[in-house]
């Protein structure tokens, strides 16, 4: 429950104030059990209130996990623009899309972080309560065309 995630996210900003952390990543089953209705939705106060360390005031980079897929998806993509717009520069909730990439400096190397939605490409494997909220196999190849291209000319 909520009790967790707030212990979590005690946790969390306690080793990210450790090692200086410049980012999240929130890797999917961001809100579980059955993912978030809108970009307004109370459960982004429930869920990323918890994680209001100072340390924690950084980009939080996230992807859908099968949980996510149960609610409507795109609010998460959707609250990504609505903190931009409301927020500027301390804007948290990273997702552009479904999948993307970002430049990261890490420890003065210059990392690329590529983001995938695994039950996009991998449907077969999400149970069939998310699966029906899937796009279509078009969306599958586009996501794997997208990322051929970005391994092809990563530097």
């Amino acid at each position: 429950g909520y009790k967790t995630l707030y212990d979590n996210g005690q946790q969390m900003g306690t080793v990210a104030e450790r090692y200086n952390s410049s980012f999240v990543l929130a890797i999917g089953d961001n809100f579980y059990q059955n993912g978030v209705q809108s970009p307004s939705s109370k459960q982004w106060e429930q869920v990323m209130g918890k994680f209001s360390a100072k340390s924690l005031q950084v980009p939080f980079y996230a992807v859908m996990g099968n949980h996510d897929w149960r609610g409507k998806p795109e609010a998460q993509v959707q609250r990504h623009y609505q903190e931009r717009r409301q927020l500027g520069a301390q804007a948290r909730w990273t997702m552009p899309h479904y999948w993307y990439t970002v430049r990261h400096e890490v420890e003065d190397q210059d990392v690329l972080l590529v983001f995938l939605d695994t039950p996009i490409l991998a449907p077969e494997e999400t149970e069939q309560s998310a699966r029906d909220n899937l796009p279509g196999f078009e969306q599958r190849l586009n996501q794997l065309a997208w990322l051929l291209h970005v391994l092809a000319t990563a530097r």
